[in-house]
């Protein structure tokens, strides 16, 4: 069942997503050489980011999406500061299916999962498991495969479901301290102790940033 309350408090007020104060307000007090962005979307995130990082590092598999990055970034001085993928960063390099959006939002679920419970503790909306039908063939890298030997002060994931994919793909820069920062917002809310000892056991500092939950990890 469509919750069109859900639809409409997150894409048309602005709730529940990226814009809201909470979240936005600690991304935007953060700022160093290189942020990266895994799920960019349509770059709620990519151009904030502009003003804090020298470099936007955006990773988004969908076309349609990427397209629309493109557009906006055209149109604006900070396009010399992004640096797009038109990859999804998994455990893997390969090849694998990006499953739309059932409800045809573009974009707005999209995922590598083939069976994802979004199940985030929301108060409106019930848990959902979303089973992948129309799908796409999209590549796969590894956060490790870009970044294992660069220090980024800021990583941010929406991934819809594949969180554990990317910091399984990142393990190599995470054991090696060389991530500084991230923000995982984290699509089943059951997962949200299995991810907090993951963060914990490669020295980070948690602080829960919202009830989505969007989780903010740091270094001392």
């Amino acid at each position: 069942m469509t919750d069109w309350r859900f639809i409409w408090e997150k894409h048309v007020k602005g709730q529940h997503g990226p814009r809201e104060a909470s979240t936005q307000k600690q991304i935007l007090r953060l700022h160093g050489k290189h942020a990266v962005d895994i799920g960019a979307s349509v770059g709620e995130y990519t151009f904030p980011l502009t003003r804090r990082f020298r470099w936007v590092h955006a990773f988004e598999p969908n076309p349609g999406k990427l397209s629309r990055i493109l557009v906006q970034a055209s149109r604006r001085r900070e396009w010399a500061k992004i640096i797009l993928y038109p990859f999804a960063l998994s455990d893997t390099h390969g090849e694998t299916n990006l499953f739309l959006d059932p409800d045809g939002r573009e974009g707005f679920s999209d995922t590598i999962m083939p069976v994802f419970n979004y199940n985030p503790g929301l108060t409106v909306r019930e848990p959902h498991t979303f089973l992948g039908q129309k799908a796409i063939s999209i590549k796969t890298r590894t956060y490790d495969a870009y970044f294992k030997n660069t220090s980024v002060d800021l990583v941010k994931i929406d991934v819809e479901g594949a969180e554990f994919k990317v910091l399984e793909g990142a393990r190599e820069a995470l054991e090696n301290r060389m991530v500084k920062r991230l923000v995982v917002e984290l699509h089943d809310k059951t997962m949200q102790p299995q991810l907090l000892r993951l963060m914990e056991g490669y020295g980070f500092k948690i602080r829960i940033l919202d009830d989505h939950p969007r989780i903010y990890c740091y270094l001392n």
